[in-house]
């Protein structure tokens, strides 16, 4: 009976030990998957940042380098006249005079290179003309008002107006009633609003209004 209550005791406590096993095995896989589910999650999410990331830096790089931005960093500008090799140069936005005749060879040998105001900013589009000695001389035009023109866009019209679409600050200056302020103001506005549609439009200048614009609208000109 001794023995027969002990092996039953014995099976008892092996029962009971197999099933804690098993319990704690399943608890052990359980919690196995638990992990490796939270392991998954965590590096899903990772590699959709990573992707947001990359999407987010290949748009700036696209935004960067768009056609807009390299459209407005350039203008062209047809120069004709006496220069040795005449056509249409490109230059960046804001380039001067002298940059787009250096691009077309220089100076032609009879240009008349003291009345050209070399410093003068180009606007895209542009027609720029340089006159020879002689045609300075027929056509009777002063060093003071040069002797760069534009086909279309002259600085200086045929009846001796100032264009002031194209006139330097000093030609603006032969006007009466405008200073540098004003010339300054002129040139400002036509950089930054573009060319003058009419010659009342010169009265949007912040201190050129009918009295001023009285006694240069004879002298002026938007040549077309």
């Amino acid at each position: 009976m001794r023995k027969s209550g002990r092996k039953l005791k014995s099976l008892f406590y092996l029962t009971i030990i197999v099933v804690l096993c098993i319990f704690l095995g399943g608890c052990n896989k359980k919690g196995e998957i638990t992990f490796e589910q939270a392991a998954d999650e965590v590096f899903s999410e990772e590699i959709s940042n990573q992707s947001e990331v990359g999407e987010s830096k290949e748009t700036e790089r696209m935004k960067a380098g768009g056609t807009d931005v390299e459209t407005d960093a350039w203008i062209y500008v047809d120069v004709a006249g006496a220069v040795r090799t005449p056509g249409v140069v490109k230059l960046a936005r804001g380039a001067r005079v002298y940059e787009a005749i250096e691009l077309a060879g220089g100076f032609a040998k009879d240009a008349a290179i003291s009345a050209v105001n070399q410093a003068s900013v180009l606007q895209d589009g542009q027609q720029l003309y340089i006159v020879t000695v002689e045609e300075q001389k027929t056509k009777q035009l002063s060093s003071s008002e040069g002797s760069l023109e534009t086909s279309g866009e002259g600085r200086v019209a045929d009846a001796g107006k100032v264009n002031i679409n194209q006139a330097s600050e000093e030609e603006l200056m032969t006007l009466p009633g405008i200073g540098a302020s004003k010339a300054a103001d002129i040139v400002r506005y036509r950089e930054e609003q573009g060319r003058f549609e009419q010659i009342e439009d010169i009265m949007n200048i912040s201190g050129i209004k009918e009295a001023v614009f009285g006694k240069i609208k004879d002298k002026i000109t938007v040549q077309q």
